[in-house]
């Protein structure tokens, strides 16, 4: 756990942390032989620890406490790397970000523009709302300590296909800056799978679709606690001394109390939340009981609402015009629209994702956070036809031709994370594969692990134009299906296991998953079980937000899977006696089926989409499995004809 690549002054101020949290004075450190040997011991105490807590987890399930790796080894040396190194900046990035300061944007060209928008900022929190108050010293009782700096925050915002979209500046405080004191916080993200599920309704049933940004959001809440604010840097090089804000006694002013929710501060966010629910229970609007953050009301099929709440973002999704004026007047008297709203009926972007609205498709996209890949990735591979290769490697262990990458010479969660934030929402076909190296680039990062973290990205970033989720016109009936794999995970000899939903045919995936079973089964029967029995799990919550939303399911969902003794097992009235261990889960399913929720039935392994979650697959199988779950199933022509193309795409691109 070598700090040879940190400066001093980051060493002394990590000395100087620890000491702190560790109830320790500086004399103290004459008992190590440098800054280096204390960080190191405490990195090793710490790991200890952590062994130890794990140790005491395992005994309590009743698991095993062997270590796979021993803590001297290659987990622990990992660890001591990771915690003794200071540098976290770009750690799981998604957005491409620049430290734009006040002093460099004032004395850029664009002086003019950026001296306005600080301006205006300054007007909109002082003047507009009246969001700071200038107090004297002794109009308080807080500890100077307490008292919390602010600072201006500028960025260059783009659209999400990377078209430059405005200058923005932003005054917030920085209270997190001493770390998270207040456990009551909480920010409202609706989930992927809720966007998903709503754009293909809007889509089925011809609805609006159009996005809401209120300007300054967290202004518009009242504080409900008193905090006292340093007064914001350069506040001098945009206001006069006239426009200089005084305190009572006529000085200028130091301090400031918070009269709004200001930006920064821990609970602005929640504080934000109430104000915007309860406008919308003003409203009449309903919470889902499944996602908290789907807001809806529903008077007639052809007059209901949908709004999906991400902080102060909103995806509105109806059909009638009562409700839409009503919301649309409603906002415009509360609150004020940011320029980044999409308008009545127009939607361009939600989250960073762009999204294209067509007569009988809507295509769900992130070429914004997909361009940035080439920039995190180095080798490109000899091929990217799939998102992995089948002898990958990963499980290889550390060897001088594999050697292990120092996280100080490659931080492999920084292209990973990104990765993942792609597949979460707009690339299903690669979700397995940025699962499947999870589990190495946390506990091994070698050489070949960072070859496939590579590949992978390549792979999204070659198949950009041809691999998008979409979204058509289809019957508006909830499908499902399941598959497992079979002891393939290395070393634990557990089983993958994933699955798709779906709302119609020939249409994309709204919910999908890719993960490991808790436990070791058997048999391949019983690993189809385990992931039936989850994707049963949440049919069922999907069916209860669809019924919420006036949008029932009148007949049972069809899931299909291709392990048939699994089909059998559930349509057989009684279990062998081999089978009690998995009657349970056989018993859950038959209720399900028995209560018309399911049905349940066999699907050859070729037709099973959900068999790209689950396993690495050869390229046209890939290929074929990865059209249908993105919404764009092909006949064996088209399929071949748009391989080839890919084929010669990525040759180009190399």
């Amino acid at each position: 756990a070598s700090t040879t690549t940190t400066s001093p002054s980051a060493t002394a101020s990590l000395c100087d942390e620890l000491c702190s949290h560790l109830g320790l004075d500086q004399p103290s450190l004459m008992a190590f032989q440098s800054p280096e040997d204390f960080i190191e011991r405490v990195s090793m105490q710490l790991c200890s620890n952590f062994d130890a807590f794990e140790d005491k987890i395992r005994a309590a399930e009743g698991r095993s406490v062997d270590h796979t790796v021993s803590p001297a080894t290659l987990v622990n040396d990992m660890m001591l790397n990771l915690l003794s190194h200071v540098d976290f900046d770009g750690l799981f990035t998604v957005t491409k970000s620049t430290n734009i300061t006040v002093r460099s944007a004032l004395s850029s060209p664009h002086r003019e523009d950026w001296t306005r928008k600080l301006l205006d900022e300054w007007v909109r929190i002082y003047v507009t709302f009246k969001g700071l108050q200038p107090v004297d010293e002794d109009e308080f009782e807080v500890a100077y300590s307490d008292i919390v700096r602010m600072m201006w925050v500028l960025c260059e915002k783009f659209h999400a296909d990377g078209v430059f979209n405005r200058r923005k500046a932003r005054l917030v405080a920085c209270q997190i800056a001493r770390g998270y004191n207040i456990a009551d916080t909480f920010s409202p993200t609706v989930a992927q799978e809720s966007v998903r599920l709503v754009l293909q309704l809007a889509v089925s049933h011809d609805c609006y679709v159009f996005s809401l940004d209120v300007a300054g959001a967290y202004l518009f809440a009242v504080p409900s606690t008193e905090t006292i604010l340093h007064c914001p840097p350069h506040l001098k090089d945009i206001l006069s001394d006239d426009e200089f804000p005084r305190t009572r006694s006529g000085k200028r002013a130091k301090f400031f109390k918070a009269k709004r929710s200001i930006y920064g501060l821990q609970k602005s966010c929640q504080e934000w939340y109430v104000c915007y629910t309860a406008f919308l229970e003003r409203l009449n609007y309903k919470s889902s009981s499944v996602d908290a953050c789907i807001w809806f009301q529903y008077l007639s099929s052809t007059e209901f609402q949908i709004i999906l709440v991400f902080s102060d973002d909103s995806l509105v999704v109806g059909r009638g015009n009562k409700l839409k004026q009503s919301l649309l007047e409603a906002y415009e008297t509360e609150f004020v629209q940011s320029p980044d709203s999409g308008g009545d009926n127009n939607i361009t972007e939600f989250l960073g994702l762009k999204i294209d609205r067509y007569s009988d498709r809507i295509i769900l996209s992130a070429p914004k956070l997909i361009n940035r890949l080439p920039e995190l990735l180095q080798s490109q591979p000899a091929t990217a036809d799939t998102p992995l290769a089948k002898d990958h490697g990963c499980d290889e262990p550390v060897s001088e031709s594999n050697p292990l990458i120092p996280i100080t010479t490659r931080d492999l969660r920084v292209p990973l994370g990104l990765i993942i934030w792609i597949c979460l929402s707009a690339r299903p076909d690669c979700c397995f594969s940025s699962c499947f190296l999870a589990r190495y680039v946390g506990k091994c990062p070698t050489k070949k692990v960072a070859a496939q973290v590579d590949r992978v990205g390549w792979h999204i970033y070659y198949t950009r134009d041809t691999h998008l989720l979409t979204f058509s016109k289809s019957d508006d009936i909830f499908r499902g299906s399941v598959d497992a794999s079979f002891g393939n995970v290395f070393g634990s000899m557990k089983s993958w296991y994933g699955y798709n939903c779906t709302l119609g045919t020939g249409t994309g995936v709204i919910a999908y998953r890719a993960t490991i079973a808790r436990s070791v089964v058997t048999s391949t029967r019983d690993s189809e079980l385990i992931a039936a029995i989850h994707v049963i799990y949440h049919v069922f919550q999907l069916r209860i937000l669809l019924s919420e939303l006036g949008l029932r399911q009148h007949q049972p969902t069809p899931i299909v899977s291709d392990s048939m003794a699994a089909v059998l097992g559930v349509r057989l009235p009684s279990l062998h006696r081999n089978s009690r261990w998995m009657a349970i889960r056989f018993q859950a399913i038959k209720q399900a089926v028995r209560d018309l929720i399911v049905t349940f039935d066999h699907v050859a392994g070729k037709d099973n989409s959900s068999d790209i979650h689950t396993k690495i697959l050869d390229a046209s199988t890939q290929f074929r499995h990865a059209m249908t779950v993105l919404g764009t199933p092909l006949s064996p022509q088209q399929l071949q004809a748009l391989l080839s193309s890919v084929e010669v795409l990525s040759d180009n691109v190399r």
